[in-house]
């Protein structure tokens, strides 16, 4: 008989995100700063992953405007909006970023490896940041739910500010 291996969500813990910011499916910018949440794919297969996610935060936080979501690419076309457009909710489509990222220096951050298909991580008002990656066990969902409260219970700033006219 063939046995899986248990799976665990990689928790890790590390300094400031890089400064990248992206452009939202309304428009709108967002950056990695304190006081986000964010969880990132860079690939489009995965995201059914980002979905178990996006589910998870907005079942404890709903419609929260400080959690966003981000296609991490190197090169930002119109065809990665185009699919972003069609894949993700209309109701996440002002948190929902393209973010480029030629250097790949998410990538290097993160250390994320391409098998966990997603990143979550959350920057805190010190601006540390916990990361975990792939798709989130029961004990790794609690952990994160736990400091999203803390960094959430503080005062409301959209992760995405509005735009002068």
């Amino acid at each position: 008989m063939l046995w899986k291996s248990e799976y665990q969500t990689r928790v890790a813990e590390n300094d400031s995100p890089p400064a990248l910011s992206g452009i939202s499916l309304t428009g709108g910018q967002g950056q990695f700063e304190p006081g986000t949440i964010w969880i990132a794919m860079f690939d489009f297969q995965n995201i059914a992953a980002l979905e178990v996610w996006a589910r998870l935060l907005d079942d404890s936080f709903p419609c929260e405007p400080r959690v966003g979501f981000a296609f991490v690419t190197p090169v930002c076309e119109r065809k990665h909006l185009a699919v972003l457009d069609q894949c993700m909710p209309v109701s996440r489509h002002r948190r929902c970023y393209l973010v480029s990222d030629p250097g790949h220096t998410l990538l290097k951050w993160s250390e994320y490896h391409l098998d966990e298909r997603v990143l979550a991580f959350l920057v805190r008002q010190d601006g540390t940041t916990l990361r975990m990656h792939g798709l989130p066990t029961e004990d790794a969902w609690e952990a994160f739910e736990i400091e999203a409260k803390k960094l959430l219970s503080g005062p409301v700033e959209p992760v995405s500010p509005p735009q002068a006219d």
